[in-house]
């Protein structure tokens, strides 16, 4: 068949392959590349063919019998070239490219690809020179700027990923990936609310898009938002149930909410999906020590180092683990390597602050936080708050009182957290006007009768976690820590009941059935903790806000309540980080507007409750530790005994920040605190002094 008469014979296997008709058009290709073998064309035309059939190997073979013939055809190439990167050959694809471009560098799809392929090999800073230059050649290329973005976050460059989603955006803003990775970037930088609407934005241009439903539970998660967070992870599972990312991230929520033994199981759902993946090992340990099983923890952490020994999240998690444990020392010795790194990581740095007083290194870790702040690019906004609180921490240890409420100031600046004081008040309203002086004979109690659970309540850092300390030294008692369970009862009772109406005002419709069902699962709850102890302790702080609900669910019960001088209780709040709850402590007036609240709400309940309360002051404990504490155990009904005098020596794991107090003998150092920063908390005291004898007094 001679060369002139091809144009038709193309033509009509170009009509075979519109019609499907692909081994028709196969081998009339193949007699027409017979008769003409010196013709790229016809090589070219064959190797498409093949590829349309699935024949990868002989469509290679045919394209680079084109480039043989035509060593300068660059379509050839980027055939090759885009027939192995389809394959994943990578390594394969990147020559082919480059010879592509050094024939003809104006290819603004090319320069794209081997962005993508150099992306794929881990060569990050070629593949965003060749990104930028399709973006010259092509400035609305906004896959292009998506990659960059892509990248950027790899490197931690957050803010130039962040412009550069923007301006992919800007160009295709109907994309729902860009927006799911716009909105992973934004939360890096802690802007929450704008990684929401894109998150959001995602889901609205592809609800079944399960990445963005875990990148809204993220968010969630992020602002502590747990109950909504682990909803939205389980949409994303109704999508893609066996995802380990997403498995990881719902049994966080899960954790935080309190359900340890169901953020198990998906996470071995996870690790049977994928036995040896980091990241679900990982969550697996980080449960365990909510759980206080420091040695399975510590199991995970090994797995993941023996075959990934530099592994930083492991080693990090190793370490923390050992703090926990109260072994600084070996802590210090898994941080070495990462400690001795040019540019150490935040967590690394974070953990060695939180042992270097015991080390003698304070100063140390000073500077290699200060270091760190130097340079933002460096680290993400949450990991900023974290270090200036620290930084906070560490120079109150040096009684360098300026710096340290320097820090403690910068970081709650960071957290950018909204509270509505108002809606803070209604809530209490809510619950002086549901249970009210009556309240008792007018609503419905359990029938169920339990004096195992004791209430350990009030303000955060009040001396919560030294009273259930001292009472867990008892051998009769069993300290469970703080439990969510009070308060999940509240935020689900309305759908108990069948109602739209929510807590508190749904428990006019509640039943003394309903209302045992709730006392029922509790006292499950702590049986699971300890199925032996007389009593089992709940310190979770915020249950003042339930102690109606509480008196109805266990008259039996008991009330500590913990009172501690206004000022340090507060500026004790402002100086921790809480990360996902209270937003009103990142801001001093709002830290004090709310203890006016629970001072009223607290006075309330002790004119109307008849359940035991008894209020342990602080002070008074650290002074007379002996007298309080036989106080405390008489309260409960328990016999004395002096291991409650040795509540330190106790190794019984602690979660909440006070763990390292409360392993050291009574100290009297936190009272009065807030002298040392007197000057600084004028907006706390025009708030607090005028009540100050009314707090004290409550």
């Amino acid at each position: 068949m001679a060369t002139k008469n091809l144009p038709d014979p193309l033509s009509q296997i170009a009509k075979l392959v519109e019609n499907g008709q692909l081994s028709q058009a196969k081998k009339l290709c193949e007699q027409l590349t017979r008769a003409n073998k010196k013709n790229p064309r016809l090589w070219l035309t064959e190797g498409d063919i093949n590829q349309k059939l699935q024949l990868f190997d002989k469509a290679e073979s045919n394209y680079r019998r084109a480039i043989k013939i035509n060593p300068n055809s660059v379509l050839a190439h980027n055939r090759v070239a885009m027939l192995v990167h389809s394959q994943g050959k990578f390594g394969n694809a990147e020559p082919c490219y480059r010879k592509s471009l050094k024939l003809d560098d104006k290819q603004a799809i090319i320069h794209f690809n081997l962005g993508a392929v150099l992306q794929e090999l881990g060569k990050l800073d070629d593949a965003v020179a060749q990104y930028k230059k399709a973006i010259e050649q092509k400035p609305d290329y906004a896959k292009a700027y998506a990659n960059l973005g892509f990248i950027f976050r790899q490197q931690g460059l957050i803010e130039d990923g962040i412009e550069s989603y923007h301006k992919a955006l800007k160009f295709a803003p109907d994309i729902a990936e860009i927006h799911y990775n716009m909105g992973l970037s934004l939360l890096d930088t802690g802007q929450a609310e704008a990684a929401e609407q894109h998150q959001r934005q995602a889901i609205s241009l592809k609800p079944d898009y399960a990445d963005a439903w875990a990148g809204l539970g993220a968010v969630q998660f992020f602002n502590g938002d747990t109950e909504n967070a682990a909803n939205s992870y389980q949409q994303a599972l109704d999508y893609q149930p066996n995802n380990v990312e997403i498995l990881c991230g719902y049994a966080n929520s899960l954790s935080a909410l309190g359900r340890h033994e169901q953020a198990m199981e998906h996470i071995k759902q996870a690790l049977h999906t994928a036995q040896d993946n980091t990241e679900a090992l990982l969550a697996k340990g980080s449960i365990h020590v909510s759980l206080g099983e420091l040695d399975e923890a510590f199991d995970c952490c090994d797995r993941v180092l023996k075959t990934e020994p530099q592994h930083e999240k492991a080693i990090c998690l190793a370490a923390s683990i050992c703090e926990k444990k109260g072994d600084e020392k070996q802590a210090y010795n898994y941080l070495i390597p990462l400690l001795q790194e040019k540019y150490s990581k935040c967590e690394a740095i974070l953990i060695f602050a939180s042992i270097s007083k015991s080390l003698n290194l304070v100063d140390n870790a000073i500077e290699r936080m200060e270091q760190l702040l130097q340079d933002s690019r460096k680290i993400q906004a949450t990991e900023r708050r974290r270090l200036h609180f620290a930084l906070g921490k560490a120079y109150d240890s040096q009684k360098n009182y300026d710096r340290a409420f320097q820090n403690f100031h910068k970081a709650n600046s960071l957290k950018r957290a909204v509270f509505d004081i108002k809606s803070f008040q209604r809530d209490i309203d809510a619950q002086i006007k549901v249970f009210s002086s009556d309240f008792s004979s007018q609503l419905p109690r359990a029938s169920i009768r339990s004096n195992r659970p004791v209430f350990i309540v009030g303000m955060p850092r009040s001396g919560t976690s030294l009273v259930e300390q001292i009472l867990a030294s008892h051998p009769k008692v069993s300290g469970a820590g703080e439990l969510p369970d009070i308060n999940n009862l509240t935020l689900s009772m309305h759908l108990r009941c069948g109602t739209d109406v929510h807590y508190p005002e749904c428990i006019k419709q509640t039943d003394s059935q309903q209302l045992d069902s709730m006392t029922q699962s509790y006292l499950d709850c702590l049986s699971n903790i300890d199925h032996n102890a007389s009593h089992v302790t709940d310190k979770m702080p915020g249950n003042f806000m339930h102690l109606g609900l509480i008196q109805l669910l266990f008259p039996n019960a008991r009330i500590i309540h913990c009172i501690r001088d206004p000022l340090d209780t507060c500026l004790s709040c402002y100086f921790q980080d809480f990360s996902r709850s209270h937003p009103w402590i990142y801001d001093l007036q709002n830290t004090g507007r709310v203890y006016l609240e629970y001072q009223r709400l607290m006075q309330h309940w002790k004119n109307v409750l008849e359940i035991p309360i008894l209020d342990v002051h602080y002070e008074k404990l650290v002074e007379n530790q002996e007298s309080i504490s036989r106080q405390m155990i008489e309260f409960c009904g328990l016999e004395w005994d002096d291991a409650c005098l040795q509540f330190h020596k106790n190794k019984r794991f602690i979660w909440t920040a006070s763990y390292e107090q409360v392993r050291q003998p009574m100290y009297k150092k936190s009272v009065a605190r807030w002298k040392n920063y007197e000057q600084y908390i004028k907006p706390l005291t025009e708030i607090i002094k005028p009540r100050q004898e009314q707090a004290m007094s409550i």
